[in-house]
């Protein structure tokens, strides 16, 4: 069962008690009111009306408060006790106003001023919603909270229910959105006042938005926040989604044993995806590239946690197609002698046509491949993300490096040298014939984007010159 929010009576109970301090001073009292006491006249009214609606804005503050939001948890989520609610909050402005017209307007008391009173009190109950929609919609046209176009979120302050959807309609009387489903929902604008608007929308078209993860606090902060942006990083990229500002982690507390980290990064919400699919591809990707990186989420009924294990890299290796043929010991045997080694972000970890006898495993954090073209431009053709690896030619073969590798994000590598081959090599030739497979694949694949890409630009270039040749008729 919900409750209607508890009010702050600061602010109400602050202007009393200024207007309570000038009423028992004085500073304005007349006896009566004559050409010369006019202006002061004027001002003790003033004073003492105000006195008395200060009353009772803060007599409704402290019954919302206590009574209908607070100690007695009174529940107003009916339309009947919702009338009620307004009937007395009315009521009590009406009685005030009966005392002001009769103590300072020489008025007497009678029955029939006290039933146009209660009359008038019902009708501003029914009626209250609809005035103040008509206030909004006159005086507050010029600073509303959303606009035609916008994406907002609507949540119900006295219960769970949310809604999002583009505001499709505006008129003084409803509210029109439009879900991610093509549902069309239509609100009335006196029942805005029972939702919390959020425009995502609202400062421009980009939102910032999070995401919780937690951690146990043995992990180094460096490799969690690493794993994280690249999850953001790549995600964002799967969506073609370039954000004006950074995606970055943060660690909003530490527990005894956790520690609680935030992922915030930009997106056009639904112009570009939704809130709800990039979420869950950020998600899907962390889990991933922390399976790969050795690393786990918190689980508190667990005391130990444990990072580059052998057990991790033997793992990472096995899942590596160029060491798919290694067995248990050879493999054993290469996660000893792999070597750590850590870039941080635009670094290249190697330059095409280097000299080079090692390769590289991603471990944490994302890199781009570039080759060159005849003309030296520097073509992409290729992303590393975690369990990915690259090198593999100077290592087998001792040639340059065919390639240049940069870190498009902090990253941390295993390094695998000459020696740690040798080793295997020498006591199993057949692996040499398994290896030259897959790397010629992976060659293959390279140079084929490469003449994919001279290509195009040869038929980019006679499509060209075609053109002009037709504009100037010459053949």
């Amino acid at each position: 069962m919900k409750y209607p929010k508890t009010i702050n009576i600061t602010p109400p109970l602050t202007i009393f008690v200024i207007l309570f301090f000038l009423v028992l001073t004085d500073v304005f009292y007349v006896e009566k009111a004559d050409a010369e006491t006019t202006l002061d006249r004027v001002f003790y009214l003033i004073i003492h009306i105000s006195f008395w609606l200060s009353a009772a804005y803060l007599f409704n503050s402290i019954i919302n408060k206590f009574f209908w939001g607070g100690i007695n948890k009174i529940p107003t989520g009916s339309f009947l006790l919702n009338k009620i609610k307004d009937f007395l909050g009315v009521l009590t402005y009406v009685i005030v106003l009966v005392i002001l017209f009769i103590n300072y307007f020489d008025n007497e008391f009678t029955f029939g001023l006290l039933a146009v009173a209660i009359i008038i009190a019902l009708l501003g109950a029914f009626i209250r919603p609809y005035f103040l929609c008509f206030l909004r919609s006159v005086f507050l046209s010029n600073s509303v909270a959303f606009n035609i176009g916008d994406w907002i979120k609507l949540s119900a302050i006295n219960s769970s229910k949310e809604i999002v959807g583009e505001v499709d309609k505006i008129d003084r009387r409803n509210l029109q959105l439009k879900t991610e489903n093509d549902t069309i929902v239509t609100i009335s604008q006196s029942s805005l006042a029972d939702f919390m608007i959020e425009n995502y929308w609202g400062s421009g078209k980009e939102t910032r938005f999070e995401i919780s993860f937690c951690f146990n606090n043995n992990f180094p902060v460096k490799r969690v926040k690493r794993v994280l942006l690249s999850a953001v990083k790549q995600s964002l990229d799967d969506y073609n989604v370039e954000p004006s500002q950074e995606s970055e982690v943060i660690i909003k507390n530490v527990d005894k044993d956790i520690t609680h980290y935030l992922v915030y990064f930009w997106i056009n919400p639904w112009k570009q995806i939704t809130p709800e699919k990039i979420i869950d591809r950020i998600i899907s990707t962390s889990i991933s590239y922390l399976e790969k990186s050795g690393l786990y989420f918190a689980d508190k009924k667990e005391k130990d946690y444990l990072i580059s294990k052998h057990d991790d890299i033997e793992n990472i290796l096995a899942n590596i197609d160029l060491f798919h043929t290694l067995n248990e010991k050879e493999n054993t045997e290469l996660a000893n002698s792999i070597i750590e080694i850590e870039f941080t972000k635009g670094e290249n970890v190697i330059n095409e046509n280097d000299d080079g006898d090692s390769m590289f495993v991603v471990v944490e954090g994302l890199l781009d491949v570039f080759v060159a073209s005849k003309d030296g431009k520097q073509i992409k053709v290729g992303r590393l993300k975690p369990g990915e690896f690259f090198g593999e030619m100077s290592l087998m073969t001792g040639e340059k490096r065919s390639a240049t590798v940069a870190c498009l994000t902090d990253v941390l590598l295993y390094e695998i040298r000459k020696e740690s081959i040798s080793k295997i090599i020498s006591n199993r030739k057949e692996v040499i014939n398994e290896f030259g497979e897959i790397i010629s694949r992976r060659t293959q694949l390279n140079v084929k984007i490469k003449e994919k890409y001279e290509k195009s630009k040869r038929s980019l270039l006679d499509e060209i010159v075609g053109k002009i040749k037709s504009f100037f008729k010459h053949n």
